[in-house]
């Protein structure tokens, strides 16, 4: 059986030491979490955006206003600038 096999191995969790099996799976569970978290963060991001275009396209707003609503968003979208480099 080579590296490139048609089917994959049989999973033998006892083939690992339990501190191993534990390692995996806190590894598995951090990268769950982080993904999660980005994915979140990726929505709220796109959220931001879709609130500043329909600000910007309204037309029942005043330039002040939109002026405003900008400046809010501005800010929101600087503060998660600035905790992805503290993160990173």
């Amino acid at each position: 059986m080579g590296i490139f096999a048609a089917e994959p191995g049989t999973k033998n969790p006892d083939r690992w030491s339990s501190a191993v099996n534990e390692q995996a799976m806190a590894t598995k569970r951090q990268t769950k979490e982080f993904v999660e978290a980005n994915v979140e963060r990726a929505r709220a991001r796109n959220s931001r955006s879709k609130d500043l275009d329909t600000t910007m396209n309204d037309l029942a707003l005043s330039a002040e206003q939109k002026e405003r609503q900008a400046s809010a968003l501005r800010k929101s979208e600087r503060d998660f600038l600035r905790f992805l480099r503290k993160t990173a």
